[in-house]
C-alpha cells in the first residue's frame, strides 16, 4: 500500500512567488518500499543584488502515514549577484550675470538593487571657488530598492566679471551596498561676460 501527501510551495518567507520562484503544488506518492522522493520547485534568476530569500514547502493530508514534526521545509535562495556600481556625470552651464543658475548632477546605479544603497558626496574647489563661483554642498544620497537614479543640485553664482572657464568637483565616497565607478563629477562654469575695452582720448598737437 502506497503513501501519499499533498504538498505546496508557498510564499510564506521573504521570497515572492512569480518573482523569485514558481509556486507549485501536487501530490507526492511513495510506492511500497520507497522511502525518498523529491519535490521540484523552479527558482527564477535575476541580476539584482539582494539578500538571501526563503519560501516554505508544506506537507498536508497524509494517506497511510502520519505527519512528523518536520512537515514544513524551508527553501533558501542564495543570491549570487555583485553589488551595483555607482557613477556620477559631469555637467557644464553658463553662469548668469546676477541671478544664480542650477547645475544638476546625476548619480546612477549600473543595475537596480534589492538593497538600500547609500553614497556620500561633497563639492571641492578646482579653479572655481566656493562662495564666489558656486555654493558648496555635501550630504548623502539614498537609493531605495529598485531605484537607479538620484540628483545633486549645485547653485552657480552669477557675476559681471570677465573671467576664464572655471571648474569644481563633486566627489562620491563611502558607498554602502554598492561599489564606486566614476566617483568624480566635474562642474564646468562657462563665462558669459564681455571683456571691457577702454578707449583713451588721443590728442594731436600741431
Amino acid at each position: 500500500m502506497g503513501v501519499a501527501f499533498i504538498w505546496a510551495a508557498a510564499a510564506n518567507g521573504t521570497a515572492v512567488a512569480g518573482a523569485d520562484y514558481t509556486a507549485a503544488s501536487g501530490t507526492l506518492t511513495f510506492n511500497p518500499g520507497q522511502t525518498s522522493r523529491t519535490l521540484p520547485v523552479s527558482v527564477l534568476g535575476d541580476l539584482m543584488d539582494e539578500e538571501n530569500e526563503t519560501f516554505l514547502v508544506t506537507l498536508s493530508n497524509p494517506k497511510n502515514a502520519a505527519l512528523g514534526i518536520k512537515s514544513q521545509g524551508i527553501g533558501t535562495i542564495e543570491d549570487n549577484d555583485p553589488p551595483p556600481v555607482v557613477n556620477i556625470n559631469s555637467v557644464t552651464v553658463t553662469e548668469g550675470d546676477t541671478a544664480s543658475q542650477i547645475m544638476q548632477f546625476t548619480v546612477s546605479l549600473s543595475v537596480p538593487s534589492g538593497k538600500t544603497v547609500t553614497v556620500n558626496y561633497a563639492t571641492a574647489n578646482q579653479t572655481a571657488v566656493a562662495g564666489q563661483d558656486y555654493m558648496s554642498r555635501s550630504g548623502s544620497l539614498i537609493f531605495s530598492p529598485g531605484q537607479t537614479s538620484r540628483t545633486i543640485s549645485i547653485t552657480i553664482l552669477g557675476d559681471l566679471l570677465p573671467e576664464t572657464t572655471e571648474t569644481f568637483a563633486v566627489n562620491l565616497s563611502q558607498p554602502v551596498n554598492a561599489t564606486l565607478g566614476v566617483s568624480k563629477g566635474i562642474g564646468t562654469i562657462l563665462d558669459n561676460d564681455a571683456v571691457t575695452t577702454l578707449y583713451l582720448p588721443v590728442v594731436i598737437r600741431p
